[in-house]
């Protein structure tokens, strides 16, 4: 039976002097599967784009009617936070809102910020971070094949810390918020694309009666990318921040650029399945005849599962946030969602049944594979018997709704993701994708913006009712 039917639609925490700040900044990083791994060990919706990005010349946001764009705001919310947001003074919440307003303003035109007036004399290093990261930002979205420049953006931060006096450094005050963010890409600027807590850390200092950046760490993906490599108080020590943070940009956008030609020479691009018009199941069926009689998966239900699920969990499953991350964990539980069953038979095993691992043929604990990327790469790869049903041998550009995208950076696969959209050009070709994730947790986030290079399609055909395992 293969795949269902598609519908088409058309285009607080402790007081921590500075340097401590980029060792807690790597140790979360650590914990966060779309920035460094996951835990340990047929409903169609596409998104028409216009055809002259097929040779990546996007057209100008003037161009487009001006109500398709939303506006671009920066909200604060006091929304569980016990009044602190009224404490914050308003030079402080400026500076703050500055920041802020030139990062989604750079993410608009394409045009590298200048933050040089809003760090402190002394945060040289954290200024070069900051404009190269915004530099490997543009770079990365600009190389794509879709129009990734923002049409509108709202930010909306929560204020969580303030602190004063950190480590008897006079006049040093740490801000700690979290910002959920809701982008709109000219692409597609009728597709709300939501990033959910994004953690910032902003120490500030006073000169001359005015309130500056000493040091700022936000955690995502390019800001870990960046920093990767530093080691423990490693930006601290840089006295080439410059030119250290341009070649660590230049080797992350070398890396991005190797890995897009990849995917683009698997088929150049174009869908190889028939485009609107034909049904992707029947087309996946006939692909996969070679396999037995296959029980239906529907990509769209999973897809639903996954949109409930973002930003909060879901509380029958654990949460493996703290542990590694939650990203395999969520995505498993959008198969499951979508009709794939829980597999104890026959060696490869993929299963939910509490929290302890492990890997045996019985109905309790968890498998590796249902929260570990590698071990789900390694099982949907290897099981051949009851069960899940996946190709990962197509092109990358056969993707449908429900199926899943591993990813990480060169060499690598740490994070897991499940395809909410499909988005085509106007001649029917693939040309991106709109994913669900946990940790980081985003929604109908366009995945040629991920800062992993590494992105290897898992198609979800369905599942066999028996197989050799019986």
């Amino acid at each position: 039976m293969g795949r269902m039917g598609r519908e088409t639609i058309h285009s607080g925490g402790n007081v921590l002097p500075v340097p401590v700040l980029f060792r807690a900044f790597l140790f979360l990083l650590l914990l966060s599967p779309a920035l460094g791994g996951c835990a340990p060990r047929n409903m169609r919706e596409t998104a028409q784009v216009s055809p002259d990005r097929e040779q990546n010349q996007p057209a100008s946001p003037s161009q487009s009617d001006a109500s398709d764009h939303p506006v671009s705001e920066i909200i604060w919310t006091d929304e569980g936070t016990g009044g602190l947001l009224g404490e914050l003074p308003d030079g402080q919440r400026a500076l703050i809102e500055e920041y802020i307003s030139r990062y989604y303003g750079a993410l608009m035109t394409f045009e590298e910020p200048d933050f040089s007036d809003l760090f402190a004399s002394d945060a040289g290093v954290w200024r070069n971070l900051h404009e190269q990261a915004m530099a490997y930002l543009i770079g990365l979205r600009s190389m794509q094949r879709t129009d990734l420049r923002l049409a509108g953006y709202r930010s909306e931060l929560a204020l969580e810390e303030s602190a004063e006096d950190l480590e008897n450094e006079a006049d040093l005050l740490r801000i700690t918020l979290t910002e959920t963010s809701t982008q709109n890409f000219a692409e597609h600027p009728e597709v709300d694309s939501v990033l959910y807590g994004i953690r910032h850390t902003f120490d500030l200092v006073q000169e001359n009666g005015r309130w500056l950046i000493k040091g700022h760490t936000q955690w995502d993906g390019i800001f870990w990318n960046m920093m990767r490599e530093l080691g423990e108080d490693g930006l601290e020590e840089r006295t080439d921040g410059e030119a250290y943070f341009a070649a660590r940009r230049e080797t992350l956008l070398e890396e991005a650029r190797e890995e897009m030609e990849l995917r683009l020479e698997d088929g150049s691009g174009q869908d190889t399945l028939p485009p609107q018009g034909t049904e992707r199941g029947e087309a996946r069926e006939e692909r996969s005849s070679a396999e037995a009689e296959l029980m239906p998966y529907d990509g769209e239900a999973a897809a639903s599962y996954g949109a409930s699920f973002v930003g909060q969990r879901n509380a029958d499953w654990w949460d493996y946030s703290r542990q590694g991350g939650n990203c395999q964990n969520f995505v498993s539980q959008c198969l499951y969602a979508g009709g794939i069953p829980m597999d104890v038979r026959g060696g490869a095993v993929w299963k939910w049944y509490g929290e302890a691992v492990n890997d045996l043929e019985e109905d309790r604990g968890c498998s590796a594979s249902w929260i570990n990327v590698d071990s789900f790469y390694q099982y949907v790869q290897e099981n051949e018997g009851y069960g899940l049903a996946a190709g990962t041998d197509g092109s990358y550009w056969e993707g449908d709704v429900g199926d899943v995208i591993l990813m990480g950076p060169a060499h690598d696969l740490n994070h897991s993701v499940l395809i909410s959209k499909v988005v085509q050009n106007a001649q029917g070709h693939t040309v991106d994708y709109l994913i669900h994730s946990n940790t980081s947790d985003v929604k109908d986030f366009p995945v040629s913006a991920y800062p992993n290079p590494r992105q290897v399609l898992v198609r979800i055909l369905g599942w066999r009712p028996s197989g050799e395992s019986d």
